[in-house]
């Protein structure tokens, strides 16, 4: 989605933006509510939303039950930052 209204310093003052030195070389920047980032947690409900140029994107698990399925415990928050990259590059 894009998002004209999603300042970077508005969340960083919250305390919302994550560290990853990828986002920083992608002239991108990314937060997660309440600013709990774990880069080896699984994708949760509220996940990590990238940004770049004010387009968002955003990947998250549909639901506390996908947090107990094996097959999915690769998606990561890392991971997230990753594949949210990738997407807006596909975009440009």
């Amino acid at each position: 989605m894009r998002d004209p209204s999603l300042i970077e310093q508005d969340y960083h003052d919250l305390g919302w933006t994550i560290d990853d030195r990828r986002l920083a070389a992608d002239d991108a920047w990314a937060l997660t509510a309440g600013g709990q980032y774990d880069p080896a947690a699984q994708v949760n409900i509220t996940s990590v939303q990238v940004v770049r140029d004010r387009t968002v994107v955003v990947i998250t698990s549909g639901g506390v039950a996908l947090q107990g399925v094996p097959e999915l415990a690769a998606l990561t928050q890392g991971w997230v930052v990753g594949a949210g990259l990738s997407v807006l590059d596909l975009m440009r």
